[in-house]
């Protein structure tokens, strides 16, 4: 985030709400948020410039990501293992291919294949 950012939503008609809540995967402690709701009468008006931000416990977004890859056409992610690239990513893999939605499927003299599921 950064200054001058915003994020609104517009309703299709008007509704009266006891609270917001902003989630997100980038940290915004330390970062300034406004919230500001529209009145009947068309007018802004700040509801909080001071939100209280809770840090939720990480999540396990392997499979979703390696999904995203599918649905984009992709069945195969090959990988370095020869120190030069994403040779950390192979090594995450290889690790623990069906925690990412992948299976292995050979070899190509350095670089290890995987199969999407």
């Amino acid at each position: 985030m950064r200054a001058g950012m915003y994020l609104e939503i517009d309703f299709d008609h008007p509704q009266r709400l006891t609270s917001a809540v902003l989630l997100s995967h980038t940290p915004v402690f330390h970062v300034g948020l406004e919230f500001f709701g529209q009145g009947s009468d068309g007018r802004w008006r700040l509801l909080s410039d001071k939100p209280t931000a809770t840090a939720l416990p990480p999540q396990d977004l392997r499979l979703e990501a390696t999904q995203a890859l599918r649905r984009a056409g992709f069945r195969y992610v090959m990988v370095a293992t020869d120190g030069s690239g994403y040779t950390e990513l192979a090594r995450i893999l290889a690790r623990d291919p069906a925690g990412w939605g992948m299976e292995p499927a050979g070899y190509a003299g350095k670089e290890l294949l995987f199969h999407i599921r």
